[in-house]
């Protein structure tokens, strides 16, 4: 991982990925963008910034799909090794009861994934509403985890947020 300033906040340090290919140039440094939140293995572009450089976003986010600026959008891809972690928002709407929140915790961690945060509020008809910050190193990964979150007999819905 590259080396970055002292001056630069630390939310920005996690925001940063390397390892980015351009037709044959690899390890091209990039900004994962704020809107869609990409992670390796999400089918990405690039967008050529004005002073900030190139901004990484998943293909199907609407600021590429409604760019007014096609020509500043490039192919890439994530290249191979990348292994850092990267927050991913999930929201869960569920059957509230006691220990609903230790019962998806448990089963997070049991994974072997980091909860950054956690955020829960229950709801008058029996229902409740929760968002999760999960560390998660790929695609894939949050595939398995949303899926192993779906099957828990508590679980009405998952998705994956886009911030």
């Amino acid at each position: 991982e590259p080396e970055l300033p002292q001056s630069v906040p630390a939310d920005q340090k996690k925001r940063v990925a390397s390892g980015i290919r351009i037709d044959d140039i690899s390890d091209v440094l990039g900004k994962r963008a704020r809107c869609c939140n990409p992670v390796p293995g999400d089918r990405v572009v690039g967008f050529v910034t004005r002073g900030r450089g190139l901004v990484i976003h998943r293909r199907d986010c609407k600021s590429v799909v409604e760019s007014r600026e096609p020509e500043r959008i490039v192919d890439i891809d994530w290249g191979p090794g990348e292994e850092e972690k990267h927050a991913v928002e999930v929201e869960i709407r569920a059957n509230d009861r006691p220990g609903l929140l230790r019962d998806l915790t448990n089963l997070v961690s049991n994974m072997g994934v980091n909860m950054a945060s956690a955020r829960a509020e229950g709801n008058k008809d029996g229902s409740a509403w929760l968002r999760l910050s999960l560390e998660l190193r790929s695609a894939d990964e949050v595939v398995r985890v949303l899926e192993r979150i779906d099957r828990h007999r508590d679980v009405l819905n998952v998705r994956r947020l886009s911030r």
